[in-house]
């Protein structure tokens, strides 16, 4: 007898305002938000296949992420941050927007252009080059928060 079973994982938390997200971003170094349509059941969505692996990010570079909706009504976020296309993803460093991805269930010329030529070779789809935007960039930033806290007197 077959049985079927699926893949569950937490979605991200929702944003809504304005101050939600302020109020996250000033409590948090380490910040991303993803911009996109309401939930999809579509398992090659690129939402469904980052929610299986985020998870890493959030652990490693105690990254958190949050998720805002672009619907049919007017939601202020969308404008506030430019969105045009969705999936797109912005990562904030210190309250600060540091790195956006914008379509991102497609190869992005500018996005593949800033990595090696090994990375290059290894972005066969919108799933890896998420992956490698969120390796340069949270390392990146993590590095710098790292370099800061070495500085500090004890």
């Amino acid at each position: 007898m077959a049985v079927r079973t699926r893949l569950t994982y937490n979605t991200c938390k929702v944003l809504t305002t304005e101050e939600e997200v302020n109020k996250n971003l000033s409590e948090h170094d380490l910040v991303l938000l993803l911009f996109n349509k309401n939930s999809s059941s579509n398992e090659n969505d690129i939402e469904q296949k980052f929610n299986l692996w985020r998870i890493n990010y959030e652990r490693t570079y105690e990254l958190l992420v949050f998720k805002c909706v672009k619907s049919k009504i007017k939601n202020p976020l969308i404008t506030t941050y430019n969105i045009i296309n969705v999936p797109t993803f912005i990562l904030f460093h210190k309250q600060q927007e540091v790195a956006r991805l914008e379509d991102a269930e497609n190869i992005q010329s500018d996005v593949i252009s800033t990595l090696t030529a090994d990375e290059q070779l290894e972005t066969k789809d919108a799933e890896q080059q998420l992956k490698l935007w969120l390796d340069k960039n949270c390392e990146k930033y993590a590095k710098k928060d790292n370099e800061n806290n070495d500085r500090k007197p004890n």
